[in-house]
């Protein structure tokens, strides 16, 4: 192979977490662990103290990167932290890195099968025409 793939990599606070959205692997992870997010968000406290719902909240985003990236790495990524605007901003970071990932493999993909498109396509007769002169 003339180019090697790198798996991207996710930086943020120090850490770097490679993530390969064109794993399947790496996809399934992925698409498992927003599925389990959504369910534990059906369970948001409707009632309580603050400090319980915060931590509610930032369970869920605990969860989430633990789940993605494997366990330990929430405490890591939040300092031990459990803050809601933190876990915002660091999920709204993973979503501009998982767009941006996301961008980049589609337009390699679209690139791949243009060029197998074209690569497949029969060429059109290109002789040259005689010239006559009289």
């Amino acid at each position: 192979m003339s180019q090697e793939y790198k798996i991207p990599v996710w930086k943020i606070n120090g850490l770097e977490l490679p993530f390969d959205f064109e794993d399947e692997n790496y996809m399934e992870r992925y698409a498992r662990a927003f599925e389990h997010m959504k369910e534990s968000a059906k369970n948001e406290p409707k009632t309580g103290m603050r400090h319980e719902y915060i931590h509610f909240y930032c369970d869920v985003y605990y969860q989430l990167f633990d789940e993605l990236f494997g366990r330990g790495t929430s405490d890591k990524l939040f300092n031990g932290q459990r803050n809601m605007r933190l876990c915002d901003e660091v999920f709204d970071s993973f979503l501009k890195f998982v767009r941006s990932t996301m961008k980049a493999s589609q337009d390699y993909t679209v690139a791949r099968k243009q060029y197998y498109h074209n690569f497949n396509r029969p060429q059109p007769n290109r002789q040259k025409k005689k010239r006559r002169y009289n």
